[in-house]
């Protein structure tokens, strides 16, 4: 049998210490969703909306294929069917909102329900612009924030089959009271959590909940949901090695602070390397991303320059989704 036959995720074993090698091929497949045809799409995200169209192809063409392995494609029927009656939390700042948005609007056609507090609803401030053209900010494909466990105005959709995906945001002691099964959640075995701890700490303070997440997962039990990490992506900001945004000295380079890589990890990415790496399911996303500084949304004015953060949807993000669905297929 041939390696690239051999699927890259076998057995429950390969979860924890798989790190993929593997390239982005160029197809003409045509995306499941593209320019806010998706109900759950942001405007501030799709950069054909935004005028961006040439990036916008590019970034819809590219698809993840891995080295040495084989990754099944993302298969939304089965994706449903596999999420019958199970609870899907994604935890996260706003990139791993990205993910929340991919696997909603690559299932969208098996929706049953969505509870999306958009921005200017229900005396809801408008979402914030920063300067992207063609931007919503008021109702569907504008935006919406992360909540915690106490908010219940928070994104959530329900499948055919029952299953439900929720997006929230959560500080050290919840993500605790998640595992221990000690919340509202009242997520059980067959519930997964996938989480990031967002890039907006000091590295000695994102050490620090590495390895309270480390420690949790000892802690855990017969009747703990199946925790998963995305490991944290790589940011394209002009300025410093690693591409994290550099305060005041980002400059743009041709209209976009944004540097193509590839990128060097930064001080997160490490902490998550050292820690966290063989302990539980973990979702490489650096390795694949170093390079692709051309597919973030670019424009506008965050952060006093272009949104290097952020890819462009349909895109990357979508790949995310492919390999969560690679590792789901175990469990």
């Amino acid at each position: 049998e041939r390696l690239q036959d051999v699927p890259c995720f076998a057995s429950r074993s390969d979860l924890s210490g798989t790190l993929l090698t593997g390239k982005w091929v160029l197809r003409d497949d045509e995306p499941m969703y593209s320019n806010l045809s998706c109900p759950l799409e942001w405007s501030k995200y799709s950069c054909v909306h935004q005028g961006q169209v040439s990036k916008a192809s590019l970034s819809a063409r590219l698809h993840f294929e891995a080295l040495g392995c084989h990754l099944f494609e993302f298969d939304a029927r089965r994706f449903v069917d596999v999420m019958a009656g199970r609870k899907l939390v994604i935890v996260g700042d706003s990139l791993s909102r990205q993910m929340f948005l991919s696997l909603g609007c690559l299932t969208s056609s098996f929706l049953k329900s969505s509870q999306i507090p958009w921005a200017g609803t229900r005396k809801r401030a408008p979402w914030p612009c920063h300067g992207v053209q063609n931007c919503v900010t008021h109702g569907p494909h504008s935006g919406f924030a992360a909540t915690t466990l106490k908010d219940s105005d928070t994104a959530e959709i329900m499948w055919q089959g029952g299953g439900t995906m929720r997006y929230l945001d959560v500080s050290t002691h919840q993500l605790s009271e998640i595992v221990k099964g000690h919340t509202n959640l009242t997520l059980g075995s067959r519930d997964i959590v996938v989480m990031n701890w967002g890039v907006h700490f000091s590295c000695s303070q994102h050490k620090g909940r590495m390895k309270a997440l480390a420690h949790m997962m000892n802690s855990t039990n017969h009747s703990s949901p199946w925790i998963f990490y995305r490991g944290t992506s790589a940011i394209h900001f002009q300025g410093r090695p690693d591409g994290m945004y550099p305060g005041r000295d980002a400059k743009p380079v041709g209209g976009s602070g944004c540097v193509k890589g590839p990128v060097q990890p930064s001080c997160l990415v490490e902490n998550e390397y050292s820690q966290l790496v063989g302990k539980l399911p973990f979702l490489d996303t650096y390795n694949m991303t170093a390079s692709l500084g051309d597919v973030k949304v670019g424009v506008g004015s965050m952060l006093g320059i272009g949104d290097c953060q952020h890819f462009c949807m349909p895109g990357v993000p979508d790949g995310y989704a492919k390999i969560f669905w690679n590792m789901l297929r175990v469990i």
